[in-house]
C-alpha cells in the first residue's frame, strides 16, 4: 500500500491553517502545520514533505523567503495567498520555477483539493 502524500500548510492565520489542515486530512493526505516561514523550514528539515501550501505574508520569514531557501523537488509548492502585497506574476518570477500554481484566497475546498491532487500526481 502506498503511503499517504504529506502536505505542509504554512499560514500565520491559525483558523485558516486549521481549516485547510482539516480539509486536506479529510481527503486522505497527511497534513502538518507551520505558523510562519521559519517553522515551515524547520518542519521540512525534520520530515519529508510532498507538497507545501504556502502563504506569502507571514512573520519571521515570509513566503518568498521560504521559496528562496528551498530546493525542489520535493516539495511541490502551491502558493495560497490573498496577494494583497504581491502579484501572482511577481511571485512566479521571483520563485524561478519553484511554484506549481498560485491560488488566491479564499479558494473553494474542491478547487484546493483538485490542485493538490494535480500537483502531487505531476511530481
Amino acid at each position: 500500500m502506498a503511503s499517504k502524500a504529506s502536505v505542509l500548510v504554512a499560514d500565520d492565520d491559525g483558523s485558516v491553517r486549521e481549516s485547510l489542515k482539516s480539509i486536506i486530512e479529510a481527503a486522505g493526505y497527511e497534513a502538518f502545520e507551520a505558523e510562519d516561514g521559519d517553522e515551515a523550514l524547520s518542519v521540512m528539515g525534520e520530515r519529508s514533505i510532498d507538497l507545501l501550501l504556502l502563504d506569502l505574508s507571514m512573520p519571521k520569514c515570509d513566503g518568498l523567503g521560504v521559496l528562496a531557501r528551498i530546493t525542489p523537488p520535493p516539495p511541490v509548492v502551491i502558493v495560497l495567498s490573498a496577494f494583497a502585497y504581491f502579484s501572482m506574476e511577481d511571485v512566479s518570477e521571483r520563485a524561478k520555477g519553484k511554484v506549481f500554481r498560485c491560488l488566491s484566497k479564499p479558494v473553494s475546498p474542491q478547487k484546493l483539493l483538485d490542485t493538490i491532487a494535480e500537483a502531487i500526481s505531476s511530481n
